[in-house]
């Protein structure tokens, strides 16, 4: 499956990650790199914006209570990659992208707590550099949720970046690995994706519902976009919203939510 992905639309990407990684960590440059940001780190300055005033007017007390813990995190994900800074409210001073994994971090956690989900497992297809899953990990506890093992499926080397960017910002409960090696999944693990599931094959999207989504997810939250939203996993309520902010990106984009039915 990696393969085949990789020849269509990821292929300038993974190269680009590729040739970044053989670099010292100090020297990364791959979020301001423009043949890595046609498919990540490209929030725009007012997506950013609109993400914060989205968390404050939903989650404002936690945020604020604790926005010296975020602009800690902020500051430990932007000291690698040398990312485009701007500034926005709150005197926060980063790349645009940050607010946007904040932010669906919050919506995954927020979804975790109300279907009283106090420890999980989490698997996530497209992981990027890792920048969801460093934010879903270092904010669960914000919310009174344990994250056991965290599963990112990915092609070759953004998998490899993965892991050395989660290594540097200390996280150690992570996996990386392929539709093609699912041992170390669990059962009944929370499934996170951010424009990358609907994006990918159909064929892949189909591979990941057989080997991952329908033996070990049962709850879940997909950014999504491309294509229309469909059955993709068994005997699931499956629960889709308006994109909230709009990227204008694609017309189809989504808030997905999903939650298996329990057999009588």
């Amino acid at each position: 499956m990696g393969e085949e992905v990789e020849k269509d639309i990821y292929a300038i990407y993974s190269k680009v990650v590729e040739e970044q990684l053989k670099l010292p960590t100090s020297d990364l440059s791959f979020k301001s790199n423009p043949d890595y940001c046609y498919m990540l780190e490209h929030t725009s300055v007012d997506q950013g914006q609109k993400y914060i005033n989205l968390i404050i007017n939903k989650w404002g007390s936690i945020f604020i209570e604790n926005i010296e813990l975020f602009k800690t995190l902020i500051s430990l994900n932007d000291n690698i990659g040398k990312p485009n800074t701007f500034n926005f409210s709150k005197h926060i001073t980063c790349s645009p992208s940050n607010l946007r994994y904040i932010y669906f971090a919050f919506i995954a956690l927020d979804d975790m707590k109300k279907k009283n989900i106090t420890e999980t497992n989490v698997i996530e297809v497209g992981g990027g550099y890792g920048g969801l899953c460093f934010y879903i990990i270092k904010m669960a506890s914000l919310f009174d949720i344990k994250i056991g093992k965290y599963t990112l499926f990915d092609l070759e080397y953004p998998m490899k970046l993965q892991d050395r960017f989660l290594k540097e910002v200390g996280i150690e409960n992570h996996v990386t690995t392929t539709v093609q090696d699912v041992s170390m999944l669990e059962e009944n693990s929370y499934f996170v994706s951010s424009y990358a599931f609907s994006e990918i094959p159909k064929k892949c999207q189909e591979e990941y519902t057989k080997y991952v989504l329908n033996p070990f997810v049962t709850n879940g939250f997909i950014i999504w976009n491309a294509i229309d939203v469909y059955d993709f996993i068994e005997n699931a309520d499956i629960k889709s919203l308006p994109e909230n902010p709009s990227t204008g990106m694609f017309p189809k984009n989504k808030h997905v939510f999903f939650s298996k039915k329990v057999l009588s």
